[in-house]
């Protein structure tokens, strides 16, 4: 029986064995983390959500705006070495109390934003032009209306139009 004894005090096969040590712990973590994902998920709502989900208004009532056209005409610009052909409508979105006192300004500025708004369409850089939202352009457009109305009239640009063609 010598040929039993060898095989059992024969050393074995180093095999892989898992770890499971390491993989308990790893378990036990996650399902901690999980469960304080949960507890915090169920008791803190922050209030904006909880508010929306009950049809609450979350802060003051909207002030009332309305609209004042600042220009409508078509612009040019060659910085890409082609000519090209902006028809434009650019209006204002201002308080209702001030729409009047800043369509009067306007009035009285015409000539003056026309051409900066004129300037500033000939001197801007093609991917300017090219952007979804115009915001490059919008930004310009609004420190040349602070300069002329004030700091805080002018509550945002709007591009009513906005048609590209290709010049001559």
């Amino acid at each position: 029986m010598p040929p039993e004894n060898e095989q059992a005090n024969a050393p074995k096969p180093a095999g892989k064995k898992l770890p499971v040590k390491s993989m308990m712990i790893i378990l036990v973590i996650m399902l901690l983390e999980g469960g304080l994902l949960a507890f915090w998920m169920a008791t803190v709502k922050p209030e904006s959500a909880v508010g929306a989900l009950a049809g609450d208004e979350a802060g003051p009532p909207a002030e009332a705006t309305g609209e004042a056209l600042i220009v409508e005409d078509r612009v040019s610009n060659m910085r890409s070495g082609r000519l090209y052909l902006y028809d434009i409508k650019i209006c204002i979105e201002v308080d209702s109390k001030d729409i009047e006192a800043v369509k009067k300004q306007l009035d009285k500025r015409d000539a003056y934003v026309r051409d900066n708004i004129r300037t500033v369409f000939a001197q801007a850089d093609p991917q300017y032009l090219e952007e979804p939202e115009l915001q490059t352009m919008k930004r310009k457009i609004h420190e040349i209306l602070e300069e002329v109305l004030g700091e805080e009239s002018v509550k945002r640009v709007m591009f009513a139009k906005y048609i590209r063609y290709l010049g001559q």
